[in-house]
């Protein structure tokens, strides 16, 4: 089971930095398209950087930490206009 495990990892791992050299190599021409990808992204790309950043493990845990220490239930007004900031995205 664990050699099974490690050789998914690997292989995976293998490809990842194959996608990578090949974005590097033929893609990515000017520090543009490296941070902005082109300009070429669409909304749906951006809304789903927005959410998957806004509903990641560091801002949820970080919440949850504000919640139980300081902010109490008030943490909840931060998840309610996240929320709401990702509807004109959208």
């Amino acid at each position: 089971m664990y050699f099974w495990a490690l050789v998914v990892v690997i292989v995976y791992l293998v490809f990842m930095l194959s996608l990578g050299f090949y974005a590097a190599k033929y893609k990515i021409r000017t520090a543009e398209d490296l941070v902005l990808a082109g300009r070429r992204v669409g909304v749906l790309i951006v809304a789903a950087s927005l959410a998957a950043n806004n509903i990641g493990g560091g801002s949820t845990v970080g919440v949850a930490a504000r919640a139980y220490g300081g902010w109490g239930l008030s943490a909840g007004w931060y998840i309610m206009t996240a929320a709401l900031a990702m509807i004109p995205v959208t």
